[in-house]
């Protein structure tokens, strides 16, 4: 599966064992709807369909496929992946 971790903007920032100041600084670099929508998701995963089909606020940038966050050599992997049809947006 290539670049299946490449290309997935949503990860689980409370992994256990996942370093605690390394999830925290990840998880601060992500644009503020999806902090929200993580937050949503972990306090209130009952409105989780609503929150994600609401319009009123921002959604999370993954379901609306505007990630800005790529560095750039994922940049470059998801522009040929585009190119050759590989990746599905």
């Amino acid at each position: 599966i290539q670049g299946a971790a490449l290309i997935s903007p949503v990860i689980n920032y409370r992994w256990p064992g996942f370093p605690k100041k390394l999830s925290a600084e990840a998880y601060r670099q992500q644009e503020r709807r999806d902090q929200w929508a993580l937050r949503v998701l972990y306090y209130a995963p009952w409105v989780t369909y609503w929150w994600m089909t609401q319009t009123w606020f921002s959604s999370s940038t993954a379901i609306k496929g505007d990630w800005k966050s790529f560095n750039s050599q994922d940049n470059e992997m998801r522009i040929k992946a585009s190119a050759n049809g590989d990746f599905v947006r």
